[in-house]
């Protein structure tokens, strides 16, 4: 979907991206019978957002229950997590200097101390500037949170 001219046998597979727990066949099969393609696949979602579904395209008017109902979820049964702090990991610690971060589908390179003029970040623009939703001016595949710190 996201480079629509490139031939099925080009594309590039990649480690990270969702899968299907079976063939064709059977999910067309599970699609058919909507409670049971929902009871299958929405752990699924929310496991690949490691918990926070509010990054998956939701339907708007089912959006809040959605994440009210995955907030507190343990991942591997659906259910709300007994124990929630238990899998907390610390942020990251703050960087200082000019720092790079990769697109994990093209390879495109945001550099801060280069900014990305062309996007409207002069040279010197922060990571922790650039706005969330910001695509990848190279193949407007990923997003910022899809992005890897160099």
């Amino acid at each position: 979907h996201a480079n629509p001219t490139r031939r099925y046998q080009s594309l590039r597979h990649f480690d990270e991206s969702p899968q299907l727990p079976s063939g064709y066949a059977s999910m067309i099969v599970l699609a058919y019978l909507t409670p049971l393609w929902f009871r299958q696949i929405d752990p699924l979602v929310a496991a690949h957002y490691d918990g926070d579904v509010s990054k998956a395209n939701l339907h708007p008017r089912k959006r809040e229950k959605l994440i009210a109902r995955w907030q507190d979820a343990d991942l591997d049964t659906g259910h709300p997590d007994p124990y929630p702090d238990a899998h907390q990991t610390p942020a990251p610690p703050a960087r200082s200097g000019a720092g790079q971060y990769r697109c994990t589908d093209c390879g495109y390179l945001y550099d801060e101390a280069a900014g990305c003029p062309d996007e409207g970040f002069p040279p010197g623009t922060a990571w922790a500037d650039i706005p969330e939703d910001w695509a990848c001016p190279d193949c407007a595949v990923r997003e910022k949170p899809d992005f890897e710190p160099i």
